[in-house]
């Protein structure tokens, strides 16, 4: 996943990447297909930094997978970060109420899966989160492979601004 501004670090003497606003859909778009529908770049309020959805017409689908595509859409992309960040919410909070004050550590990653999806969210660090939908069948190891490399190079990218 690549950018197109970059700017030299002079501490590593290595170029980092920063995101710029017209980037961030097609960077997320990067990590949709093979089932991977939706991709959203979230704060831990449930903003909306950017997403991106799979608008394709469903071709090549077979009807279980076309209803299931049309479901997952269904839900509201705002609807969608609410849930997430209620979700890492209460990660946060039980390991809070069961571990003591940062104990648990913060989220890594994170796939639940319902009868039509598999939701990952992984952290990008600095309370930043990103989330594929994904098609139940969608491999899983794809799903959190995309994951992880997309959170890691947004979280690389949203350092340079703090």
């Amino acid at each position: 996943l690549e950018l197109l501004h970059r700017r030299a670090d002079p501490a590593t003497h290595t170029r980092r990447e920063m995101i710029r606003a017209r980037r961030v859909p097609p960077l997320l778009s990067r990590a949709a297909g093979h089932g991977i529908y939706r991709v959203l770049l979230l704060d831990s309020d449930g903003e909306i930094l950017g997403h991106y959805d799979d608008e394709g017409d469903g071709a090549g689908l077979d009807a279980a997978a076309a209803g299931r595509k049309e479901r997952i859409m269904a839900v509201g992309a705002a609807a969608l970060g609410s849930i997430v960040t209620n979700v890492v919410g209460d990660y946060d909070r039980a390991g809070y109420d069961l571990l003591g004050m940062g104990a648990a550590g913060p989220l890594g990653s994170l796939v639940v899966e319902t009868d039509a999806a598999r939701i990952g969210v992984s952290s990008a660090g600095g309370g930043y989160y990103v989330v594929c939908v994904a098609d139940v069948t969608a491999e899983l190891g794809l799903v959190r492979s995309r994951l992880a490399a997309l959170g890691q190079h947004v979280g690389e990218s949203l350092s340079l601004l703090r």
